[in-house]
């Protein structure tokens, strides 16, 4: 299964609006038995809430195929934060997920702090309601995304640098 979608958007795929604009999943399959072992359980609630500079209660996991999604809760945003990650892509598969980002308004840009590997950053929101920045990085033939409402895009970039080597 590949995305044809970009960061923020493959997260929220049959996925309904949020007051200011921001997406909301709608889970299409339950966590597994094996969630225990997937990368959600390495990228720990206190990890992520120190990093962020946020108080994380609450870790959901979503496996779907060959797609992973860490779901962290903030507040009463059940999906404030998010660590994806997608096996089986190719440098087409994640251009083409550039692509729809720039499509969706999420302004792209090209990320040189994951160097060598292939990055992009991404923002969607407004001053009014805040903003949801995003990084998606391809790892060999892996995707990783990582995105925060709320946050700043280099508290995000920090978070990923943590992530990217556990992949």
């Amino acid at each position: 299964m590949t995305s044809k979608f970009s960061p923020l958007t493959a997260v929220a795929m049959a996925a309904g609006s949020l007051a200011g604009g921001l997406i909301v999943p709608t889970v299409m399959s339950a966590t597994s038995a094996s969630a225990a072992s997937t990368l959600c359980s390495k990228v720990s609630v206190a990890e992520v809430s120190s990093t962020l500079g946020v108080k994380v209660t609450k870790l959901t996991t979503v496996i779907n195929g060959n797609v992973t999604v860490c779901w962290y809760k903030v507040g009463a945003n059940p999906d404030a934060i998010f660590v994806r990650r997608q096996t089986r892509v190719n440098i087409g598969v994640f251009n083409l997920n550039r692509s729809s980002a720039k499509r969706q308004g999420e302004k792209p840009v090209t990320d040189k702090h994951f160097a060598p590997y292939s990055a992009y950053s991404t923002s969607l929101g407004s001053p009014t309601y805040g903003y949801t920045f995003s990084v998606a990085i391809l790892k060999k033939s892996t995707e990783l995304d990582i995105g925060a409402a709320n946050s700043k895009l280099p508290k995000v970039e920090a978070l990923a640098k943590k992530v990217l080597p556990l992949l």
